[in-house]
């Protein structure tokens, strides 16, 4: 576990938070290997984002879910709101 915590706090320094991708993300979360990602991009850009994370090493695969109106992250069930 603690090996598969350092390569994800890799990726999100170098990809995550220090790319062109920073500026779509509005939220990103992490449990252990659950990511949980608010976007406020094109669908395009969000599967650019997806091939450079699964491009970033072979040990992790990446997968996409667009949760529409509401999504499930770990136990829970958000729906979003505006602010």
């Amino acid at each position: 576990m603690l090996v598969a915590d350092v390569f994800m706090d890799n990726i999100e320094d170098e990809i995550v938070h220090s790319s062109p991708h920073s500026r779509c993300i509005r939220l990103w979360r992490r449990y252990a290997d659950d990511i949980l990602c608010v976007w406020n991009g094109t669908y395009l850009q969000a599967n650019d984002l997806l091939r450079t994370l699964n491009n970033s090493g072979p040990a992790m695969i990446f997968t996409l879910e667009n949760g529409g109106s509401k999504t499930n992250y770990l136990n829970l069930e958000i729906s979003p709101t505006e602010r």
